[in-house]
């Protein structure tokens, strides 16, 4: 082999000629090539001639790349190669992510080509990369992907031999750190432009990280609006308000060369050879460079290349010195031309570049203070367009791709905002910002998504609640929004108000800023949202969500109780002119979306928390939260107003075993932590949530780790050692509570089952007794509690050993080590082990204000003590008897037996309150969300749907005012039917039914038939018709009656009339079908017609001419009658429920507007009438009363109108209106009168 080693012009060259090569089969199976090593160009031939170099002109890791010549050789060959095997490639998660035989390679181009190079392997399968770019690329491409021979995803694939082919315009390549085939998991290989075929261009990938090249040209074809001066002084402003954000001052000015010398330190300028590549972590820890380098590859991470251009833009706003802006300016504008070298300009995705947005925070945040500098030297477009690809800005344009998402808003949406400004084409500024504040409204007011902002305030991320994600989103949305605020491309209503309910939840669940353990998602003992307060005052100067106030005082009152008065003077003087309640929050939250209530009352709060199927139970990764089974086990945790550490909620000891309130297994942490890298469980019950009523509430839930599965990284079938179940519930009123639990029962005989009271680190030991003979326990906080049943506590103080949570014994990997130590106290009910059917009661005082048992007693004395009915397997009763309360933890449908309640058609929670005035207030939750399941995957999607709850009620009672509910008479109890959704607690409130009392005396009165019709015989024998488009067909199942069908033409509605006419009290009953199935229009009874007089005789049937066409008004302006409209619908079909029961009395005054015709109350959203269904309808007017009673469809509902105008219809025939295109069957038609 002849070799030539030495400098030409400044730049070091190793040549080999191919015809002096030594033979390739000489040489050992090549896997990776990074040039370090000269025998490794003896795999590679020109062809037809020509010589492969050894070059550090352009290079990327190590000191050598190889330079290939194309003028002289078109064919590059390698030969000898081979694959890396699964092992050695390595694997993240243990295998659990599908991986594929992957091509790895980094392509220097000097001059951007029209052309491609092709790349082949074996001579059976390859792949165009196109060359259209200056720069580096790095690309990842599976071989499955490949034309050709391809093996399927996962499968092995061995490569003997490469061939690459470049264009005749080519001239010089440079290739570097190749990998011939490594397996590579399938979610992380990127499509760029010079591959744009991988993912389908990102259209075959869910991966929001991921530039998809269809959006990308979706943003080219962007069209640029005319705008007005007001708008471009709106761009102005809105640019100027992110400026005052994001620029920080510099607090020392270290000079233009500080700065120069750091680029060279970092390798950004080289001195000689090429500059240090600038990569992701991500894009090089999983890619075996190593194996060619034979070391860790040298690269400087794109995060601390950003922060360094943050702090040189900072000090350049900084700094008064004008030729040391300009030197800076220079110096900021050499280092963006080395980012975009290194292959981070548009289009290119080196490789990968998932979870970017973690790492681009500061670069882009320099790109966008640096903007006129960038401009100056010529790179402003470059660098927008490379950001604008970066951040996948061109997704906004496609509304299939909507989706909230925490990752989304904490690391890419204000950067987002900050990009439309990269440009400066006031046009285009403007049509990007509209379709950013467009996109922004529409995903934050998503409450269907997979992730983002439910409605009940939760933030949901790996399809969980998850606060250390939505901390991001909130730390960052509110700057956009109050950003855009009083502009025209203002956040629209529905996004801000659902944001803003998501942060003010999160002022709920913590306090005073810690959320607590069950929240804590893969980060125990550590969550807060201290990082909140300039978010939290920027939300509150956006104004509210309507955009009506220049201040929302609701968050501003949160503000100032969690942070105290803003410093600026200014805001100082707004919040001023506003009435600001600062008191805490009091009261009770159910949030069903995470299993979680929570319960607050002076300055203290307490979180119960749970899972079940919608809801995991914790989040464990290799390295995270591995002994974090039972962090959502019925957990139980006082947050009172202090820090978390003055709490007790110290890591170093802790005992993982026993979170408070939970109910767990003891074990040796070695088998305490699962043998699985990762871990989300859910159990195969629904039932965990919670329901309040006016600031008190019930939680409970189904505890189950016997029937589960894991959801990470794909469902699959798991329970736990010991198969340990419960039902477990607390009651809150008040400043108590009551925790119950029953059925605990698990099978490992050698490992006892506990229910933990509390868990409090302390700073040193202490003598003081924290329990006493009577059952009383007095934790280190300041918080009671009285065992109720007898069971004796278990109290330990002393230090506690326990790993870091980060730390696997299981593997021996992570972080803090096996041995954390801290004193604490720690209080658990023993059950024994291998418990079958254990119990516990309890009651808690949290910060009751005693500081000895005396004391505790006294406090405890001067509290009503919470009353408790039932205890078992199918429910947990309670009453408070201060605020004559029964609250229901109903785990099974049927009886319950205590109170008013006699059984449920569903698992529910229901709290009934009965005031003096004999009032009920009633709610109800069903835990089942109503989503729809996605059975493979293992978690639902979708909206909620209504999951209705049916409550049998002791005695008659109907619905006062409005509600999604309905009651239903039976013998001396009350079908209470409650439309419950979202798991919500829906409030109802009831009163006596003395309609229905009244309805049923009168139905049983007296009544004598007067006129009857089958339906079967012929229609005219008892009916006049009123219109010429209606058709009526009688049968043995009744008479069928349909108008015209043409809408809007009144000659298409028809009226039935009886031929008789009927005085006095009237009783009407007939079966109705409807059999159109148009959500549209109305179907009306006419009760006793009669003419209003003058040319309009009382026998209607005198001017029946005059209604041939039987337009409304004819009616309405000349008729006096009653009318009920019943399966009765608007103009607009929206669905079936969304219809009406209305009464009427005609005619309408000469002046007067038809709805004053109006009988109060209205009905709404019904529940019947479902077209096929038959329903017995009766019809009573007596007197000033009028009755309408309908029962079928397994539903009866009574409406009930009072009014002197009722009486004052006393006789007339009776009629049956359709509107156009309604048709129903009607059978045994009987019209009574009173004998």
């Amino acid at each position: 082999m002849k070799c030539v080693r030495g400098f030409v012009g400044g730049v070091l060259l190793m040549q080999v000629c191919a015809q002096g090569a030594a033979p390739v089969h000489s040489a050992p199976a090549l896997a990776s090539a990074s040039f370090e090593h000269e025998t490794e160009l003896v795999h590679f031939q020109v062809s037809p001639t020509g010589a492969v170099e050894r070059s550090s002109e352009h290079d990327q890791f190590g000191a050598w790349a190889l330079k290939w010549n194309c003028a002289s050789g078109r064919e590059l060959l390698v030969k000898n190669v081979c694959s890396l095997s699964l092992e050695e490639s390595g694997s993240w998660y243990g295998g659990h992510f599908t991986s594929s035989p992957t091509f790895v390679m980094s392509l220097y181009n000097d001059t951007p080509l029209k052309g491609s190079l092709r790349i082949d392997f074996n001579d059976e399968l390859g792949f165009d990369l196109n060359l259209d770019f200056r720069g580096w690329r790095t690309v990842w491409v599976p071989f499955y992907e490949m034309e050709g021979n391809a093996p399927p995803a996962g499968n092995p694939y061995e490569v003997k031999s490469v061939r690459f082919a470049a264009p005749a315009s080519a001239k010089t390549l440079w290739l570097d750190d190749i990998i011939f085939s490594q397996y590579v998991d399938d979610r992380h290989q990127y499509p760029g432009l010079e591959v744009p075929f991988v993912k389908g261009g990102g259209a075959h990938s869910g991966d929001h990280w991921m530039p998809k090249i269809p959006h990308w040209e979706r943003l080219s074809r962007l069209a640029m609006p005319c705008i007005s001066d007001v708008q471009k002084e709106e761009l102005d402003e809105i640019y100027a308000r992110l400026r005052t954000v994001y620029f920080q001052k510099a607090g020392s000015l270290r000079g233009a060369n500080y700065y120069r010398d750091r680029f060279e330190e970092e390798g950004v300028f080289a001195t000689e050879g090429s500059p240090i590549p600038l990569e992701l972590s991500k894009q090089v820890g999983v890619i075996r460079y190593d194996r060619a380098l034979h070391g860790e590859p040298q690269y400087l991470e794109l995060r601390d290349f950003g922060k360094l251009m943050l702090k040189l833009a900072n000090e350049h706003g900084s700094t008064g010195n004008v030729p040391e802006r300009a030197e800076l300016a220079d110096l900021f504008a050499r280092a963006s031309e080395y980012y975009l070298d290194q292959g981070w300009a548009a289009g290119s995705a080196q490789g990968t570049a998932h979870h970017i947005g973690y790492q681009t925070r500061e670069l882009q945040t320099s790109f966008f203070l640096m903007k006129d500098a960038l401009h100056e030297h010529g790179l402003l477009e470059a660098i927008g367009n490379s950001i604008l690809w970066q951040l996948n800005f061109g997704e906004m344009l496609d509304p299939s791709h909507l989706e909230s998402n925490l990752d989304y808003y904490n690391t890419q949406s204000a950067f987002r905002l900050m990009s439309v400004f990269l440009t400066n084409d006031p046009s285009r500024q403007a049509a990007l910002l509209k379709v950013y504040s467009d996109h922004l409204t529409a995903a934050l007011a998503m409450t269907d998504s997979k992730g983002g902002f439910k409605p009940d305030g939760t933030a949901w991320h790996h399809w969980g609640h998850y606060p250390a994600y939505a901390t991001g989103a909130f730390d960052r949305v509110p700057v956009s929004i109050k950003a855009l605020s009083g502009t025209s491309y203002r956040i629209g209503e529905p996004g801000h108000a659902n944001f803003k309910r998501a942060f003010m939840a999160s002022t709920i669940y913590s306090n005073p800023l810690y959320w607590g353990l069950g929240q804590a998602g893969r980060h125990p003992l550590g969550g807060n949202i201290n990082k909140l307060k300039d978010s939290c005052l920027a939300l509150a100067l956006s104004g509210t969500p309507d955009g009506e106030e220049a201040l929302d005082a609701e968050v501003a009152a949160t503000y100032l109780r969690l942070w105290g008065e803003p410093k600026d003077n200014a805001v100082r003087e707004l919040f001023s002119k506003y009435e600001l309640d600062t008191s805490p929050p009091h009261g009770h939250w159910t949030f069903p979306y995470a299993a979680l209530s929570v319960h607050r009352r002076s300055d203290w709060s307490v979180n119960m928390k749970g899972y079940n199927r919608n809801v995991w139970a914790s989040e464990i990764y290799a390295t995270d939260n591995r002994y974090g089974r039972y962090q959502s086990s019925g957990v139980v945790q006082i947050l009172p107003n202090m820090t978390q550490k003055e709490a007790g909620y110290n890591e170093p000891g802790w005992d993982w075993n026993h979170p408070p309130g939970a109910t767990t297994i003891e074990r040796p942490f070695a088998e305490l932590e699962p043998k699985k890298l990762l871990v989300m469980f859910k159990s195969e019950e629904t039932y965990a949530g919670g329901c309040a009523l006016d600031g008190d509430g019930v939680w409970a839930m189904k505890l189950n780790e016997a029937d589960g599965y894991t959801i990470d990284p794909v469902k699959e079938k798991m329970s736990f050692p010991g198969n340990l179940k419960a039902r477990k519930s607390v009651f809150c009123f008040g400043e108590q509570l009551l925790c119950l639990g029953s059925g605990i029962e698990a099978d490992d005989p050698d490992a006892p089952v506990h229910t933990t009271l509390f868990q409090n680190g302390v700073n040193q030991r202490s003598d003081a007794p924290y329990c006493n003979d009577a059952g009383l326990l007095l934790d280190p906080t300041g918080n009671g509690y009285r065992i109720l049943d007898g069971s004796k506590a278990v109290v330990v103080v002393g230090e506690q050993s326990s790993p870091c949570n980060k730390y696997s014994l299981w593997t021996g990997q992570g972080r803090g080590g096996p041995n954390q130590t801290g004193n604490f106290v720690t209080a658990w009910i023993d059950h024994g082990s291998a418990p079958k059917n254990a119990t516990y009661a309890y009651a808690v005082y949290p910060q009751i204000g005693a500081t000895d048992f005396q004391s505790l007693e006294k406090r405890i004395s001067e509290i009503p003590s919470l009353e408790i009915l039932r205890q078992d397997h199918a429910a947990h009763i309670v009453k408070d008897p201060q605020s004559q309360t029964l609250a229901y933890a109903c785990f099974e449908a049927g009886e319950s037996g205590e109170g008013l309640l006699q059984s449920v058609s569903a698992p529910c929670y229901v709290m009934i309150r009965q005031n003096a005035a004999g009032l009920l207030k009633v709610a109800v939750s069903n835990p089942d969300l109503g989503q729809i399941y996605n059975e493979k995957l293992g978690y639902y999607e979708g909206p909620s749907k209504e999951e209705p709850v049916t409550l049998k009620l002791s005695g008659k009672w109907k619905v006062r005012g409005k509600a999604e509910a309905w009651t239903v008479t039976e013998d001396d109890f009350t079908m209470l039917t409650v439309k419950c959704i979202e798991g919500k607690s829906m409030s109802v409130e009831l009163q006596e039914n003395r309609d229905q009392i009244l309805f049923e005396q009168l139905d049983k009165l007296a009544w004598k038939p007067v006129s009857r019709d089958a339906g079967s015989d012929d229609w005219a024998t008892h009916w006049v018709l009123d219109g010429e488009f209606a058709t009526i067909e009688n049968g043995s199942d009744g008479m069928v009656f349909s108008a015209g069908p043409e809408e809007w033409n009144h000659a298409h509605h028809s009226v039935l009339w009886t031929k008789d006419s009927f005085k006095g009290d009237v009783k009407i009953e007939y079966d109705y079908t409807r059999i159109d199935e148009v959500n549209k229009w109305v179907n009306i009874l006419y009760i006793q017609a009669t003419g209003k007089g003058g040319e309009f005789a009382s026998d209607i049937m005198k001017w029946a001419d005059y209604r041939r066409e039987p337009w409304m008004e004819h009616y309405f302006e000349n008729m006096k009658l009653l009318h009920i409209s019943y399966a009765a619908y608007g103009r607009n079909d929206n669905g079936v429920d969304d219809d009406y029961v209305r009464c009427r009395r005609y005619p309408k005054a000469e002046d007067g507007e038809f709805s004053r015709t109006e009988i109060n109350p209205d009905s709404f959203h019904t529940g019947l009438f479902r077209p096929g269904k038959t329903y017995h309808i009766t019809a009573i007017k007596k007197g000033n009363r009028l009755f309408f009673n309908v029962k079928g469809d397994g539903q009866e509902r009574l409406y009930a109108w009072e009014s002197p105008l009722i009486s004052e219809v006393t006789e007339g025939r009776i009629g049956l209106r359709h509107m156009w295109m309604k048709s129903a069957r009607y059978k045994n038609f009987i019209v009574s009168s009173l004998e």
